[in-house]
């Protein structure tokens, strides 16, 4: 056993064991930082080596934060394949810090379907939002290691565009103000910037499973929007799955609108009487009774090249409904609001968890893969 309370074992038996005591890890023990530095990182004799694991979930307690005038303070969780630093990403956070309940802490599997797997050493990093004030923390971590679970939308292929609600946060003092694509592809096109009424992050939603979320106001500028076009444009056959609920039922709700070269694109939206509509360009086709106001949700969209489109609620085997095709290609994005192209309006009122696009249909062991993925992480029912 090391400093840092982790049992490192190098035969495959033992690997495998399935003793939560060999597993299990403190990356620190309660812990107070003072600092008007903007980033402050754990001390190096104090990382923990997680060989020969590639996933874990975090347990984190927070006693009491002072904010920086104007900011936040953020917490991260960092690994890197190398005692230099070297080669370092996030794979918790950025946590926007406030203080938890005796026995409630946040519980983030954030590397098991994170972007990428747990490196080798894991570390905690300290920032402010701000560029200067004081700020104050006190905070442990403790965890445990899941070498045998390692998933992400992105395995499944065709990933395009991925968003989740504690993964590529950018924070202005204390607004998100930028959310990054995790679909690898690196196209700068696919991050989001948001109104200048920015969503807010709910830290731990019980009705998603204590994960985080976005919540949006209704307010005409609270949405986020990609700054440019996406490189290359989607086309079909596509599929969105998006996970999320509306918490009020007046007005017309849009989660989801886009552009495409014919000026329209891929749209999801709620009526004020709890019509959900679907278009793809020209055509349109919706279904009543379905209000989207439960929670947890998720919502399959499935456009299928220039033949049909379909949509299932909180089924990725049973299709509620479907309809014409519409246009062919898909090169931008609004979550929250009507097409800004477009123009304003009809803007989200309620949470989004969880946004992601594929440039294909999904086979039905891919679905079962994401639906099994989706209950998990959010405590839903998908069938």
């Amino acid at each position: 056993m090391d400093d840092s309370g982790f049992h490192v074992h190098d035969d495959e038996y033992n690997h495998d064991h399935d003793d939560r005591r060999e597993r299990s890890f403190v990356l620190c023990t309660w812990t107070t930082i003072y600092s008007t530095a903007t980033s402050f990182v754990q001390d190096q004799s104090q990382w923990v080596d997680l060989h020969g694991y590639n996933d874990a979930t975090f347990v984190i307690d927070i006693a009491n934060v002072t904010n920086p005038s104007g900011g936040l303070v953020l917490l991260y969780i960092e690994s890197t394949p190398s005692l230099d630093g070297s080669a370092v990403h996030t794979i918790v956070g950025p946590i926007a810090c406030a203080p938890t309940t005796a026995g409630s802490p946040l519980t983030l599997k954030t590397c098991s379907a994170g972007q990428t797997p747990v490196a080798r050493y894991v570390r905690w990093r300290i920032a402010s939002s701000v560029a200067s004030g004081s700020f104050d923390v006190t905070f442990r971590v403790r965890g445990s290691a899941n070498r045998r679970f390692y998933f992400a939308p992105t395995q499944l292929g065709g990933c395009v565009f991925w968003l989740r609600a504690d993964l590529g946060l950018s924070f202005t003092n204390t607004g998100v103000t930028g959310w990054s694509d995790q679909s690898g592809l690196n196209d700068a096109g696919r991050n989001l910037v948001a109104g200048s009424s920015p969503p807010t992050i709910t830290l731990s939603d019980a009705n998603y499973g204590g994960r985080m979320t976005m919540a949006f106001s209704g307010s005409a500028s609270c949405y986020f929007a990609n700054a440019s076009t996406w490189s290359p444009v989607v086309v079909q056959p596509r599929t969105w799955v998006l996970v999320g609920h509306r918490t009020l039922t007046s007005g017309t709700n849009y989660f989801l609108d886009g552009n495409s070269g014919s000026g329209h694109g891929d749209t999801v939206f709620v009526s004020s009487t709890g019509v959900i509509t679907v278009s793809s360009g020209s055509s349109q086709f919706s279904s009543t009774g379905n209000n989207w106001n439960t929670y947890p949700t998720a919502f399959m969209y499935e456009s299928v090249s220039g033949t049909s489109t379909a949509y299932q609620l909180n089924s990725f085997s049973t299709v509620l409904v479907s309809g014409g095709a519409g246009s062919n290609d898909f090169n931008s994005i609004s979550l929250g609001s009507r097409n800004l192209v477009t123009g304003g309006g009809g803007t989200w009122v309620g949470t989004i968890a969880e946004v992601i696009a594929f440039s294909k249909t999904l086979s039905s062991n891919n679905k079962l893969l994401l639906r099994t993925y989706l209950n998990n992480r959010y405590g839903m029912s998908i069938s």
